[in-house]
């Protein structure tokens, strides 16, 4: 459970990225999400993994309806993975 995020200034640009490790966690796997300089690690529990999520899409989503509109730009993203 994450407590707290970073707060996002209008017009400031921040480098993110998403890390799954399947190994970490004591072989239950994990995930780290950075924003700009701010990161959390989520630690998959025991039996998550076995359940067979597969990590093949990436997509944005506002957490409340109404309120203001939202620009998002996304630039020079690229996508990398290791054979396991």
């Amino acid at each position: 459970k994450v407590e707290k995020g970073p707060i996002l200034t209008p017009g400031k640009v921040f480098d993110w990225s998403l890390l799954y490790d399947p190994a970490a966690n004591n072989g239950h796997g994990e995930m780290r999400v950075t924003l700009g300089t701010e990161s959390v690690t989520l630690a998959l529990k025991p039996g998550q993994k076995a359940e067979g999520a597969t990590l093949d899409r990436f997509g944005l989503f506002t957490s409340q309806a109404g309120g203001q509109m939202v620009k998002i730009f996304l630039d020079d993203v690229s996508y990398s993975c290791k054979s396991m």
